[in-house]
């Protein structure tokens, strides 16, 4: 396609990129915030990182389905001789402050070795309704948003998922 691609380690939450991008992506909700003014900082972080006119895409940074604010999921796969267990949980810790903890666990086995990751963090849901006054007070607009990367399934909030991708355009 002609396109470069920088990858950049930074805290989500307070960074500066140069010179401004064209597009941006995060995945699987990865921007962890305890507040909405975490969340705001973000965004004013990434108001400055692309470009006016260009596109911010958030996957699950929309809670898009009440009865997934907490839940369990796991998966067990086999390859060969390798099996992958995958386990992600999220706890209901502060129902007033939408506060949750979620934890991944990663356990890798294979020719006798046993690998685990564990990943926890304190995460603020945030819900569509709010998402749409906190981007009023930046310069993104809501340019749509949908029913994963389904771009023929709107996501309007009448029916629940729990892959909502947003689309904002900045300026």
């Amino acid at each position: 396609l002609g396109a470069t691609f920088r990858p950049v380690r930074a805290d989500l939450r307070d960074f500066r990129l140069r010179p401004a991008a064209d597009f941006a992506f995060v995945l699987f909700g990865s921007i962890y915030r305890t507040s909405n003014e975490e969340l705001l900082r973000h965004l004013a972080c990434m108001a400055r990182a692309v470009r006016t006119g260009g596109l911010y895409v958030l996957h699950m940074v929309v809670e898009g389905d009440p009865a997934h604010v907490a839940r369990r999921w796991s998966e067990r796969v086999r390859i060969g001789a390798t099996t992958v267990h995958v386990e992600y949980e999220r706890e209901l810790l502060d129902w007033a402050r939408q506060l949750r903890r979620e934890t991944f666990r990663l356990t890798v086995r294979s020719g006798g070795r046993t690998r685990r990751v564990v990943e926890r963090n304190l995460d603020k849901f945030v819900l569509p309704q709010e998402f749409l006054l906190l981007l009023e007070r930046t310069p993104f607009r809501l340019m749509g948003w949908y029913d994963g990367f389904d771009l023929r399934r709107s996501f309007d909030g009448r029916r629940a998922t729990n892959y909502v991708v947003a689309v904002l355009r900045n300026g």
